[in-house]
């Protein structure tokens, strides 16, 4: 689902998210991301759900078919912590002989 269509439908989660970027992810992205003077904003934004049955299927996936984002920056937001599996593959990886997914950290 795009969020931009899911905020328009609830005002909380706009609020939630509008603060989440201005005091948590627009911070952190413009310090380790972007020159002087450049402002983050937002290309895409899309919540999907994982599905771990699908993910023992290495040709559909659990989620994200292998893409390239467009933005100079990508944020995966992990939205609860009770899971198992989960993970990002970048391009550069497929290069390797023995590529391995970038796990999600959970919170402390």
């Amino acid at each position: 689902a795009h969020l931009g269509d899911l905020c328009k439908q609830n005002d909380k989660l706009l609020a939630a998210m509008r603060k989440a970027l201005l005091e948590t992810i627009y911070p952190v992205v413009e310090e380790h991301f972007l020159q002087d003077g450049m402002k983050p904003h937002i290309y895409d934004s899309l919540i999907i759900r994982y599905n771990s049955t699908a993910a023992e299927n290495v040709e559909t996936g659990a989620g994200q078919p292998l893409h390239r984002d467009l933005g100079l920056v990508s944020v995966n937001i992990m939205l609860n912590d009770d899971f198992e599996g989960g993970g990002t593959l970048f391009e550069a990886q497929l290069q390797d002989e023995h590529p391995t997914t970038i796990q999600p950290l959970k919170p402390i």
